[in-house]
């Protein structure tokens, strides 16, 4: 990965998709149902700018999470399924600031400031454009 140098980042903690299988899982969903669901092919990221910029775009997802999670609770739903909406849990702000300290800092392969502010930026429009890649595609198969 682009972003495993970056040891302040701790990169490794910071991978979702265990979790997420593991909700599915919980929900009733078999290994061969969340194999065939439908994924949007991930952007080609060059630089660890472009992936600060998409990571961005998934660590900020971790925020709005926990509020889908409260509100599901607060109607009175199940929390089964529910963990991928609080990943971090009280650890949620701070593992943000963290985020952001690093996304601040100059990343490693990029010397000057404003080649580093535009790969972050392509990198987080390719986050969203794949964020909502995988929604429409939800959306389809639902």
């Amino acid at each position: 990965s682009l972003l495993a140098p970056l040891s302040a980042l701790d990169y490794p903690q910071r991978l979702q998709a265990h979790r997420l299988r593991a909700d599915l899982a919980a929900l009733g969903l078999t290994d061969g149902a969340i194999a065939a669901l439908p994924r949007s092919a991930p952007p080609r990221l060059i630089s660890a700018a472009e992936a600060l910029g998409f990571a961005y775009v998934l660590e900020g997802a971790t925020l709005g999470g926990r509020i889908i999670r409260r509100r599901v609770l607060a109607a009175g739903q199940p929390a089964t399924g529910l963990s991928f909406f609080d990943f971090y849990g009280a650890e949620t702000g701070p593992r943000w600031q963290a985020f952001c300290e690093v996304l601040e800092a100059p990343p490693p392969d990029q010397q000057h400031p404003t080649d580093s502010t535009a790969a972050v930026v392509a990198g987080a429009t390719a986050g969203f454009t794949y964020v909502r890649a995988g929604l429409l595609d939800a959306a389809i198969a639902a």
